[in-house]
Order: structure tokens, then C-alpha cells, then sequence
């Protein structure tokens, strides 16, 4: 029985739907992870909808700053979220009104594989930004300017570079699982789960010496000014580093009376909705305020200057 409940829980091919409800209801304090993705879930749809209250076009051109595709990328890809969410809800409730049970069938290996979408687009989100971070600490502390500037060319580069290694690492974790439960070999597959919870903490630690590394930088006045998109990135850092801290310490208490299945879950899925809802709070809440008197200086600069002739009125 503990073989076949692991077996559905890692492969696709023999995971249905009702299976995979069976193996669900016998995971204890599985509620506890459900109270805590629906906190999550309607937390982030409050403030995707703040956030579309107040997305309005501004007249102000744009930052151009080398971070814009990063971010651009990130906030088309999470805006994805709560389509999947609603999509599959709706038909699945559609489904049990109308008994017409292949409809979740049908949505249920494209909803696995755009959540397998967006989990990779978060944990390239959070290594390229902790990466940024760091690098932004030596460029402070260092004498010297940076002699490369970024460009949107590289950072597109570096997008890649990140994505393809992250899938690369999941395919070779999912492949080696197939292999270990095709042999029977049943007590490997911890090993291998502990393999994949050691790089994913590994990621962890770089997120957290990011967002410290911040800190020194918060504390002084540079006298360069940071363009705004660049602005968002490292707040994004810290931010999400701390609360990061705050769900460790929490699930380390709680840790006494919970599954530590649950408290992985909790803490891996918490990035499906925990960095879009950070990402969409300071988009809302730490908008550039519009200058409006330099414009209006400019448009007076740029007329001709009046002559004595034409300003006296005497003159005739």
C-alpha cells in the first residue's frame, strides 16, 4: 500500500483523479495545508484585484532599465495564476452539477503542467533577483564602477541560461525516479527527494544572503541614483526573504504537532502564490510619483524668447 500511494504521488501517467483523492485523504493534517493555500489564494486574489484598480496607463515614459524584461516576463506569467485556478474550479463544479466527470479529466494534465510552468518561472524569478542583489552589494562596497553595463540582451541571456538549468535539474530528478520505481527500489526514492529538498534549500539560503545583503545598503544614501525597475527587483529580494524567515519559524514551531510531508508542501507551494501577491503589492504601493512641474518648465524652455519689439506695447 505505501508503494503504490508513492508511486501515484510522483508519476502522472497512473495518477487520476480519484486516486489521487484517495492518496490526499490519507495524508494526515492534510486541512492544514488546505487552510493555508486558501489564505494564500485569497489573499493574493485581494490584491490582484487592488492591483487592477489601479494599473492605469501613465503618461510618464517608462523606466528602461535592464531589469524591464525580468520583470515584464514575471508579471505576464503570474497573471496566469488565477486563470488556471478559475478555470479548473469552474469546470470541476460544472462537472459534479451536470455529471459530466471526463470534462476534469480532460483539464487535468494541463493544469499540472501550467502550475509546472509557473513554479519554474517563480524559482527562476527568485535565483536571477537574488543573483542581482548580490551583485549590486559588491558594486556598492567596491571602489570601482562596474566596467559592463547590463543590457536587456543579457539579462534575456541570463533568463534562459536559469530556465534551462532549473528544467534540466527536474528532469533529471523525475527521470531518476521513474528509473528507481521501474527496478522496485523503493528506498532510494528518499534519497532522491532529499536531493531535490537540498538544492531547493540551497536556493533558500541564496535568497536569504541576498535580501541581508541589502540591509547595509538600505541603511545608507547612495549618491547615484537606482532607476525604479531596479528599485522593485531588490525590495522584491529583501521582502520576500523575510517573510520566507517568518514561514520557516513558523513551520518549525507548528513542526512538533504537523506531517513534515505537510510542512514541505507548505513550504514549496508557497511560492506559487507568496512571490506573485510580493511582486503585486510593491507594483501597487511603491508606484514613482509623476513630476508634473519639470514638464511644464520644459515646455516654457522650448519657446523662442519674446523680443523687446514685439513685447512693449509702446513700441507703435
Amino acid at each position: 500500500m505505501v508503494r503504490e500511494k508513492i508511486k501515484l504521488s510522483i508519476f502522472p501517467y497512473s495518477l487520476s483523479v480519484d486516486k489521487f483523492v484517495d492518496f490526499i485523504g490519507n495524508v494526515s493534517h492534510v486541512e492544514f495545508l488546505g487552510i493555508f493555500l486558501g489564505l494564500l489564494v485569497v489573499f493574493y486574489g485581494l490584491i490582484l484585484i487592488i492591483h487592477m484598480i489601479f494599473s492605469k496607463k501613465s503618461e510618464c515614459e517608462e523606466d528602461q532599465s535592464s531589469l524591464k524584461p525580468l520583470l515584464s516576463i514575471y508579471r505576464t506569467i503570474t497573471k496566469r495564476i488565477f486563470t488556471v485556478v478559475h478555470g479548473i474550479t469552474l469546470v470541476n463544479g460544472l462537472s459534479h452539477f451536470f455529471n459530466v466527470g471526463w470534462l476534469v479529466t480532460v483539464l487535468w494534465y494541463p493544469m499540472w503542467i501550467a502550475l509546472y510552468s509557473i513554479k519554474v518561472f517563480t524559482e527562476m524569478y527568485l535565483i536571477v533577483i537574488s543573483f542581482f542583489s548580490i551583485s549590486r552589494c559588491f558594486v556598492f562596497f567596491s571602489l570601482a564602477k562596474p566596467s559592463v553595463e547590463l543590457t536587456q540582451d543579457c539579462v534575456k541571456a541570463g533568463i534562459r541560461f536559469v530556465l534551462g538549468i532549473l528544467v534540466l535539474k527536474d528532469l533529471v530528478l523525475y527521470v531518476s525516479l521513474i528509473i528507481v520505481s521501474e527496478a522496485e527500489k523503493f528506498e532510494k526514492i528518499g534519497t532522491i527527494i532529499d536531493y531535490y529538498c537540498g538544492i531547493y534549500l540551497f536556493c533558500q539560503l541564496l535568497l536569504f544572503v541576498a535580501g541581508l545583503s541589502q540591509l547595509p545598503i538600505m541603511r545608507e544614501k547612495s549618491k547615484a541614483e537606482i532607476p525604479h525597475q531596479e528599485k522593485l527587483i531588490y525590495s522584491h529580494t529583501f521582502a520576500i526573504a523575510i517573510l520566507k524567515l517568518v514561514l520557516i519559524i513558523s513551520l518549525f514551531v507548528s513542526g512538533s504537532f504537523i506531517n513534515y510531508e505537510i510542512i514541505m508542501s507548505i513550504f514549496v507551494t508557497s511560492d506559487l502564490f507568496l512571490v506573485p501577491t510580493v511582486v503585486l503589492i510593491f507594483e501597487v504601493f511603491c508606484r514613482p510619483k509623476q513630476v508634473v512641474f519639470p514638464e511644464v518648465q520644459m515646455t516654457y524652455s522650448n519657446k523662442k524668447p519674446m523680443s523687446w519689439e514685439n513685447s512693449d506695447p509702446f513700441s507703435k
